[in-house]
């Protein structure tokens, strides 16, 4: 009887181990690939795999010549990031890795931006600001300024209201007013809009 129990267990214990790496084989995918930035190879850049239904993350780097390997990531779709040795985002993308159990190695190849790719706050990526010109820098500093003096004209209408100060409340109305005219006068005709008009 104690013979019995004995050789049943080392039988279970054999099942048990003869079956577990072939369970290990069947959990996971084998992601690989490269990333390149403009056309060359990106070393030790961190590679960011996070499971879209579950929020688990992976992570792995890549060697001198901008490869990356990971076993055993488990099936799903996920969002990769590629960050710089800074830290900084250097592309997002999406991709579902092995979507049945015959599909066992999935190959990327990942491309990075130069520039990091700045986020909103909804974790999404914002599209690159188009490069401005001195010119237009210009016009958007003289515009901020004209709308610093006319809110300050306000905050002084507003603070001579609240204090009852009416010669200074309507002082700093009439100016408002007189903004306000010589702007539309000036602009209409081009069909443009005064900056006061955003408050």
């Amino acid at each position: 009887m104690k013979r019995n129990v004995v050789v049943l267990a080392l039988a279970t214990l054999l099942f048990a181990v003869g079956f577990s790496p072939a369970h290990s084989q069947t959990i996971g995918a084998q992601a690989e690939g490269k990333v390149t930035q403009e056309g060359s190879p990106l070393p030790n850049a961190q590679v960011v795999f996070t499971n879209t239904q579950t929020g688990k993350i992976y992570k792995t780097k890549t060697d001198k010549s901008g490869e990356f390997r990971m076993l055993g990531v488990p099936y799903g779709s996920y969002e990769i990031n590629v960050l710089s040795d800074k830290g900084e985002k250097l592309s997002s993308d999406r991709t579902t890795l092995g979507t049945d159990n015959t599909t066992s190695s999935n190959i990327l190849d990942i491309h990075a931006s130069k520039e990091p790719i700045a986020e909103n706050k909804f974790g999404l990526p914002e599209p690159a600001a188009p490069k401005l010109t001195k010119e237009q820098l210009a016009k958007i500093q003289a515009d901020n300024k004209k709308i610093a003096g006319l809110n300050s004209l306000i905050s002084d209408a507003q603070n001579a209201r609240q204090a009852q100060d009416w010669p200074k409340a309507e002082n700093a109305l009439k100016q408002l007013v007189a903004a306000a005219t010589s702007c539309l006068s000036a602009f209409s005709a081009l069909g443009q809009s005064c900056a006061w008009r955003a408050f």
